[in-house]
């Protein structure tokens, strides 16, 4: 039978195809088989590859899940499941998109027994790597890699290296069968030796360094396997191990591999020229199950930017090599840019790229005639104020902010254009990755944490007395650091009333307060984990509310939980990880430049939009700015290259073409005008060439503004020294904002309870999501599911299942979370009693055909205020019959309820558990046209009762059940959409999520 989704109109998809050109057509209609698109810039690449997924949907009997897609950034796999939603509604969630790291997390996840090196370990941290890596080097017998002045200057030189092996899927002794073979490549060189003469017999000068290089080689072949074994012996693993794992199994495990070549008809994968070896390994075992196989790849090899992340243009060439009969198709009509703009990228690409790979675009529709314009500077703030009288131009000519995009090389770029943009008043958005150690307000948190931590050493108390969140006066902090000069100490003097009384402050009682959480946080510091301290600091010393009444509130408190993430991934891997632990890593972070990264906002509303040239990858504006393109900034840079590693994997590296396509891809972002600029003075009064990007564009295509005018006009005005930077930002009220944030997370069933108990509940933890840590009982919780998950895997598959094999996996699954040692013991004892009960109380009985941890996304519901997305993951569905009947299985780690209570009619008054199951069947009798029928749902109670006994209660959800869970969906959409809980209260005594409001401005 055909799958064609109900909810996509078939003339909505033939006006789409319709209005494809001939060559997007093609692309589109080509299902069977290897295809290759070579997809310019603004060639439609996106409908290209969603309306590909369509059509197979449209075509064939393949079922969503049937289709797996590919791409090399979450930004990507994002805007391609968008897109795909519009044109084929909910069923759009159902087809597999990921990025290949995600993918493989996602295998190994569902195939854990496959994975014996990773499941059970976590991941290592940049910071851990660099103490591995220290401690290697000092063990290791090295003459090259640990020079006697400065034993680590290659340190992060190795790490780079490693980092780069296994992006080409060499472990050590591959590697080391390269290193070896290289010797015996070194050794034919014709004339590597003098053969006459006073040297005759010796090695060449000319051929020293390549002698080097093999040597410092040979040292990193002991390095490389002494990290390797240090991560075995820690149950450790890289971020770059997810793939090489993956890749290993699906070798070695032929029924692993199969299942997944089973399960994935068709292949897409996205900007292919960004892949590295291993990821074109991973594609090519994935669809390796027939010679022609259903693998459709598309990408631009002038766009290959990212070879410092192990991409290269051979990985994205081998494609043609590997399946020479495959289909080629070239997309060259652009959709995006003015003609004169695609005429001078061409012309900046002919040294690049051979003429019979570099078509010339040709832009599709008439636009503007405006030449690529140069503005030269000789300051640099100059070129800055530039940029913002010519945005304030063109928003006050009815330009809308978020079309206008200004591109840099760095991320360090930004900071400059930041001051002169908020003293210009010109708003923006900052879209390339920022290193939340260096905001302002994650450093006064910082602050905290370490007179918490370092308690007793004044230096950071005095630094902790200028925080503004404290309030404290400012005369009297003056007051106490002088009567600190008289000896007497900081922490005598704020902890004793009777002395502040003596220095007749204006307000005693905010420093004895101060002293006294000190002093409360230092207890609870040494005796609780780092993730209760984290949030209990954060909430007492006036932290986040003092976030939550800033004018950028949202975007503070989502950097605060970036570093709460990071606080609970190290924790993750150490039981028992303090503050104390904390603050050395944060110390080795800070020392070398290890950065914690923001998610970039998906919110942009009304402003201009500032990022890297690599995040601009795949965007488009009607304005681009390319500031700072200076000879050896942008092209010519020279980056020290540590390593020249073997064969093609470290040629070329630092190879300017790289940057070129770089310059390429932020040039090809315009859609109507494109300006380059630079100042030929920097920091110091050095002097500053234009890059050769901008001197190669045919001059033909660009036109240089005169700037000397303006540069006398900016001299004169002094004021901008003097001007107040005005910060404009998101605002915690701001219901676009927020009513995305509903639209794109959807609606769960425990967002659902948390709005029914409390709407600021949901607003914090649901929508905002403020840090905190889980509960004792939540990790518990987690470990209970995740082991009865992979239980009822096993014996799903027909494996052999036992008492003791259930107790084994749930020791695994809690070892994973970061419990303290005696809360880890406890948790212990107490799973391994109830799941032996439970095992005993049920065995024989399971059923054997049933889906677990089934996730459901893209359920649609119809309510007064438009659509809302459902999503929830089902515990277990036991499948009853082939027509889908079945029951749903929702596990309890809670006390055993009874039905009264489980329906809210006596003690708990909420129905939480019965509301469950009741969103369960809303969600399956909306998921793939009904496919599973949900005929009763169990609450099933993994801990006994008091009297030892296992309970079990099951229910029938009735259309009165649904219809009454229907209209309170329908009541809370319309509530958060049109704000109407804005000021409500729950009127529960001691809300802390109601005192959160209350703090916000």
């Amino acid at each position: 039978m055909v799958y064609w989704p109900a909810s996509m109109a078939s003339d909505n998809f033939t006006k789409l195809i319709n209005g494809l050109n001939q060559a997007q057509r093609e692309a589109v209609e080509a299902i069977d088989g290897p295809v290759m698109v070579i997809a310019g810039p603004g060639t439609g690449k996106t409908q290209v590859l969603t309306l590909r997924i369509a059509n197979i949907l449209k075509q064939t009997d393949a079922s969503p899940d049937s289709i797996l897609a590919l791409t090399f950034t979450e930004s990507g796999a994002y805007s391609m499941r968008k897109r795909l939603v519009e044109i084929i509604g909910p069923a759009g969630y159902r087809v597999h998109i990921h990025t290949f790291h995600s993918f493989c997390n996602e295998v190994i996840k569902n195939y854990p027994d496959s994975f014996p090196r990773v499941i059970g370990a976590t991941n290592v941290s940049d910071v851990e790597k660099i103490i591995y890596l220290k401690e290697i080097i000092d063990s290791s017998k090295l003459e090259i890699l640990r020079p006697y002045g400065d034993p680590y200057y290659y340190l992060h030189d190795i790490k780079k290296a490693i980092s780069e092996l296994k992006r080409d899927n060499l472990n050590p002794t591959d590697f080391a069968a390269k290193v070896k073979n290289e010797a015996g490549e070194i050794e034919k060189i014709p004339d590597l030796y003098h053969e006459k003469g006073a040297h005759k017999g010796k090695r060449k000068g000319k051929y020293d360094k390549l002698f080097k290089s093999h040597a410092k080689n040979l040292e990193l072949t002991k390095v490389y396997e002494a990290y390797e074994e240090r991560l075995s012996e820690e149950r450790r693993y890289d971020y770059e191990d997810m793939i090489m794992e993956v890749i290993s199994a699906l070798k070695s495990d032929s029924d692993l591999l199969l299942r997944l070549q089973e399960e994935y008809q068709y292949l897409l994968a996205d900007e292919h020229q960004d892949t590295n070896t291993a990821q074109n390994i991973l594609l090519e075992l994935l669809s390796g199950f027939h010679e022609q196989p259903n693998l459709f790849v598309v990408g631009d090899e002038k766009q290959a930017i990212f070879r410092f992340q192990g991409a290269s243009l051979e990985n994205f060439l081998y494609f043609k090599k590997r399946f020479p009969e495959a289909r080629v198709v070239t997309l060259s009509d652009n959709y995006r840019s003015a003609q004169p703009i695609l005429d001078g990228a061409h012309s900046l690409m002919k040294p690049a790229v051979e003429a019979d790979r570099h078509p010339k675009l040709a832009a599709a529709k008439e636009s503007s005639k405006q030449k690529i314009r140069v503005a030269p500077f000789t300051l640099a703030q100059n070129e800055l104020l530039f940029i913002a009288s010519e945005i304030k131009r063109l928003t006050d000519s009815g330009v809308n902010p978020e079309e206008i995009a200004i591109l840099y090389r760095d991320n360090k770029d930004v900071l400059p254009l930041i001051e002169t943009l908020e003293k210009e008043t010109v708003p923006f958005v900052i879209e390339s990755d920022q290193n939340i150690l260096l905001d302002p307000e994650i450093a006064k948190f910082i602050s905290i944490l370490r007179a918490v931590n370092y308690y007793g050493d004044e230096e950071y108390l005095a630094e902790v007395f200028h925080l503004d969140i404290f309030d404290l006066p400012h005369l009297d902090v003056y007051k106490i650091l002088k009567a600190r000069r008289s000896k007497v100490g900081l922490y005598d003097l704020i902890s004793n009333k009777g002395k502040l009384s003596e220095l007749e402050l204006s307000d005693p009682d905010k420093f004895s307060d101060l002293a006294r959480n000190l002093s409360s946080w230092r207890s609870f510091a040494k005796n609780r984990s780092l993730l209760e301290t984290f949030e209990l600091i954060a909430r007492e010393s006036g932290l986040v509310g003092a976030l939550l009444g800033h004018e950028e509130s949202l975007e503070a408190v989502e950097k605060l939980s970036s570093l709460f993430d990071e606080a609970k991934r190290i924790a993750l891997s150490h039981r028992g990880y303090k503050l104390a632990d904390f603050m050395l890593y944060l110390e080795l972070m800070l020392e070398h430049n290890i950065v914690i990264k923001k998610d970039v906002p998906r919110d942009n509303t009304g402003r201009v939009r500032l990022m890297t040239a690599h995040r601009s990858k795949g965007l488009e504006f009607e304005h681009v700015y390319i500031v700072g393109a200076t000879d050896g900034h942008f092209g010519n840079r020279r980056a020290r290259s540590g390593f020249v590693l073997p064969g093609a994997l470290g040629a070329g590296l630092n190879d300017d073409n790289d940057e070129r396509r770089l310059f390429y891809v932020a040039l090809t972002r315009a859609k109507k005008q494109a300006t380059i600029s630079y100042a030929s003075q920097g920091e110091g009064g050095k002097l500053l060439l234009p890059s050769q990007f901008v001197t190669e564009i045919d001059e033909r295509e660009r036109e240089v503004i005169e700037t000397a005018a303006l540069e006398s006009e900016y001299k004169k005005d002094q004021s901008l020294k003097f001007r107040e930077r005005k910060q404009r930002g998101i605002s915690g009220s701001d219901k676009e904002y927020l009513c995305e944030l509903f639209d794109n997370q959807g609606l769960s069933v425990t967002g659902l309870n948390n709005f029914l108990e409390c709407p600021w509940q949901y607003f914090y933890q649901s929508l905002v999501r403020i840090p905190r840590p889980q509960t004792k009982h939540e990790m518990y919780g987690t470990a209970i599911h995740e082991a009865l998950r992979r239980f009822f895997d096993k014996l799903h598959y027909g494996e052999e299942v036992s008492e003791g094999l259930l107790l084994k996996i749930f020791k695994d699954e809690l070892s994973r979370e970061p419990l303290s040692d005696a809360d880890y013991d406890d948790s212990l004892k107490k799973g391994e009693k109830a799941l032996s009960g439970y095992y005993k109380a049920y065995s024989g009985g399971w059923h054997t055909n049933v889906l677990n941890e089934f996730d459901v996304r893209g359920v649609m519901l119809d309510t007064q205020s438009g659509e809302v997305r459902l999503r929830g993951k089902i515990d277990k569905i036991e499948l009853l019959s082939e027509d889908g009947r079945s029951h749903v299985v929702d596990y309890k780690t809670a006390k055993p309820k009874s039905r009264n209570e489980i329906e809210g009619k006596s003690g708990d008054k909420t129905g939480n558990y019965k509301r469950q199951l009741v969103f369960y069947k809303l969600l399956l009798d909306g998921f793939d046209n009904g496919k599973y029928k949900m005929e009763q749902g169990l609450i099933d109670f993994v801990e006994p009762n008091d009297s030892g006994k296992y309970k079990r209660e099951m229910f029938e959800i009735t259309p009165e059940d649904l219809e009454l869970l229907k209209r309170q969906i329908n009541d809370i959409a319309s509530e958060i959409r049109e704000f109407s809980f804005w000021e409500s209260r729950c009127g529960r005594k001691e809300c802390r999520f109601c005192a959160l409001r209350e703090m916000m401005k």
